[in-house]
């Protein structure tokens, strides 16, 4: 455990987008303040390598995912106390792409990824 000002220890998280990059680390400094976290990512080559978060496949632009994702977490933990919304992106930026469709998809997932966990907002607000 890491001597923490934020007195983490003991809550549960989930994490978006969890299982690589920055979401990753974001993991490890929540598993090191003693944090129960459930990392929540369509990375499942990624996330199945992780041994102390709890992995499990969620699409963040699918409502009925992240409100399966709450549920495990509520199932597993009995509560969610932090959320990190960190999922979106790929390997190439808005600029690289070429055609019309590709930038409104990648735009479309972007909006997706932010706005979709407010609309199962609800379910967090239930637990």
């Amino acid at each position: 455990m890491s001597d923490s000002w934020l007195h983490l220890e003991g809550k549960v998280a989930i994490v978006t987008g969890g299982a690589s990059g920055i979401g990753r680390h974001i993991t490890n400094e929540l598993i090191s303040n003693g944090v129960k976290v459930v990392v929540a990512d369509l990375n499942v080559k990624e996330g199945v390598k992780l041994t102390n978060p709890y992995y499990l496949k969620c699409d963040v632009t699918k409502k009925e995912s992240v409100d399966r994702m709450v549920a495990k977490t509520v199932e597993l933990f009995g509560s969610v106390d932090i959320l990190i919304n960190n999922a979106g992106g790929n390997d190439y930026g808005f600029l690289d792409l070429e055609t019309l469709d590709e930038k409104v998809g990648y735009t479309n997932f972007e909006v997706r990824s932010i706005m979709c966990p407010g609309c199962g907002g609800q379910s967090f607000l239930r637990h």
